[in-house]
């Protein structure tokens, strides 16, 4: 029997047996697929319009570029286009602006675009996407796309344990908010707890009339008419103040000053209207801009000497003391901040005696 093998193998050609065992045959590589193919729509929700890098790569790849500069015209967009991606600006998002946004784009994939330390909207945890540096690239912008369509691994135990910490970091910060936003205005010129000191008491009183001053402007008391000037000169500063449109009312606010109890920061603001006044026209911010510019030699150095009244107040001691003077203010005003709950009616916010003094109560 051994014979017999060893004559068969004798027998076997050779080049047969070199090409022992049959090669198996190598499938050709699969040609990548575009992970949105041509025809998508994309929706761009960004001030700026569609960026000039989108547009290229939205070209080359055959993709119908949708455009809105803010979320409300981009909800209304995505209802009708139905797009499969989202290339969204952080700034304009927050957490019940991208609900409607998703609502409305339902199973599209989302691109957040922000500029280099631009801080990103608190979004919910199970919400993905991805993070694209503004200005960006054609190229930048397509690696984006494919991270965005490849499906993402199960969690790490140390991603679990991170996403655990997060969840219970942002329940404080909502529980701090909550607690802040109970508190009466009493309650906060008491720099009552959770407020630490009269920083923190001082910026929740002005986010407040804030909050009032944008809802319904006619209704501001004078007392929160005088916060919101001084609390804006003191914190943009003289060059700040001067070329934003805050300082179209420097009278106002130089007024204000000296009610308040700033009267040397007043003097200083009012001295620099009439440096400005001496080169043109003040009334817009472009106007004051081009005036300062064309100060002389002495104006400017008198500028920064003005400049440096102002600034002493903004850091420092001198923040320290305008805070406590601010709240003093208020403290004094208390009747006329009208802050808890919903904002009062004209009427009664024009009212003088007895009705006036009821409807602040």
């Amino acid at each position: 029997m051994k014979r017999l093998v060893l004559a068969a193998l004798l027998a076997w050609p050779a080049e047969r047996a070199a090409a022992w065992p049959p090669a198996v045959p190598v499938p050709a590589p699969r040609p990548a697929v575009d992970p949105l193919p041509r025809g998508s729509r994309v929706l761009v929700v960004n001030p700026a319009l569609a960026p000039a890098a989108l547009e290229e790569l939205a070209a080359a790849r055959g993709w119908k570029v949708d455009s809105a500069p803010a979320v409300s015209p981009a909800v209304v967009a995505a209802r009708a286009g139905r797009p499969k991606l989202l290339v969204v600006s952080a700034g304009l998002l927050d957490a019940q602006r991208l609900s409607a946004l998703r609502g409305a784009a339902a199973g599209a994939k989302l691109i957040l675009t922000a500029r280099k330390g631009e801080p990103l909207p608190e979004l919910p945890e199970q919400v993905a996407f991805e993070v694209l540096e503004a200005p960006y690239e054609a190229a930048a912008l397509a690696e984006a796309v494919t991270r965005a369509f490849t499906p993402r691994p199960p969690p790490s135990t140390e991603d679990r344990q991170r996403q655990l910490e997060q969840r219970a970091a942002q329940k404080e910060r909502k529980d701090l908010a909550r607690r802040i936003a109970s508190l009466t205005v009493d309650r906060i010129l008491a720099m009552a707890e959770p407020l630490e000191g009269e920083a923190a008491a001082l910026e929740q009183l002005l986010e407040r009339v804030r909050k009032k001053a944008a809802a319904a402007p006619e209704r501001l008391t004078p007392p929160e008419q005088d916060l919101l000037l001084v609390a804006a000169a003191l914190e943009l500063g003289l060059d700040g103040y001067a070329t934003r449109p805050e300082g179209d009312r420097a009278n106002d606010a130089v007024q204000a000053m000296r009610r308040v109890g700033f009267a040397e920061e007043a003097a200083a603001l009012e001295e620099a209207g009439k440096l400005l006044a001496r080169h043109g026209r003040q009334g817009r911010a472009v106007d004051r801009l081009q005036a300062r510019e064309a100060l002389g030699a002495k104006e400017r150095a008198r500028w920064g000497e003005l400049s440096a009244v102002l600034d002493r107040a903004r850091a420092g001691p001198g923040r320290e003391r305008a805070t406590h003077q601010l709240l003093e203010y208020a403290r004094a005003q208390r009747k006329a901040l009208r802050l808890d709950g919903r904002p009062t009616s004209i009427a009664a916010a024009g009212g003088t005696g007895a009705g006036a003094a009821a409807a602040a109560e």
